[in-house]
């Protein structure tokens, strides 16, 4: 993590200048710099690429279990915890609520779109046309009227 920042940061500061500020060798940070990338994040990065198109293809409203569906179908194999990791990193987020026209719907998804999270609001269903009963006794009478014939 110290290596990565000190990477991050050599245009700003001199490598000398951070390795002595975090404790760190300079030929700690060379040999760390000059290092291939490991198998595994060599097969994040291609998963990265994945993530990103099938959160695409959701027009950017699938969350993590849809895309490790998506994922799964073409075969890949791939734990759930994985792919959640990834799209924290990558900063692809997500927030699904329902239109429950609280005040803490509303707090969530202004809080979503500060932070630049995409937000899906699902609707509440429109109520079929049923009837209805205004007290027990019209409920009863409803039930006794509609009961099968044994």
């Amino acid at each position: 993590m110290k290596f990565a920042f000190i990477q991050a940061e050599k245009a700003r500061w001199p490598i000398e200048v951070q390795c002595k500020v975090f404790e760190v060798s300079r030929s700690g940070y060379y040999a760390w710099a000059g290092r291939p990338a490991s198998p595994r994040a060599v097969e994040d990065a291609a998963l990265i690429v994945e993530i990103k198109a099938a959160h695409k293809t959701g027009r950017g409203a699938y969350g993590s279990p849809r895309v490790h569906r998506e994922l799964r179908a073409k075969g890949r194999c791939i734990g759930k915890k994985r792919v959640e990791r990834l799209m924290r990193e990558e900063g692809i987020e997500l927030l699904v609520t329902k239109n429950s026209g609280g005040p803490a719907t509303y707090a969530k998804i202004e809080a979503a779109r500060r932070l630049g999270v995409t937000v899906v609001v699902l609707r509440r269903p429109t109520e079929p046309n049923a009837e209805t009963a205004t007290g027990l006794s019209a409920a009863l009478a409803w039930i006794k009227a509609h009961r099968p014939v044994p």
